[in-house]
């Protein structure tokens, strides 16, 4: 679904996101149809709100920018499915 151009500017919104919260993008890999990512940001950020900031303000910015690469790949009409992984 990624492409290097979009990958490299998902790693550039995520890092500019944690940063904007006070946190830390640690890690960032990916797959063929997700991403990992580990951040370090404050204990009482709950995870949900995290999670809703990174997808959402990514979801924004790549459909802005990449709208032609990305409207045969969504989840229905989704960049991102409604379900996360979280492991501390």
């Amino acid at each position: 679904m990624f492409t290097e151009e979009t990958i490299e500017r998902l790693r550039q919104i995520f890092d500019e996101t944690m940063q904007q919260i006070d946190g830390e993008l640690l890690e960032f890999g990916r797959q063929d149809d997700h991403v990992h990512l580990m951040v370090n940001c404050h204990p009482k950020l709950a995870i949900s709100n995290l999670v809703e900031k990174l997808k959402g303000k990514s979801s924004h910015f790549l459909r802005q920018e990449f709208w032609p690469l990305l409207r045969k790949k969504l989840w229905g009409d989704h960049l991102w499915s409604r379900s996360y992984c979280v492991v501390t």
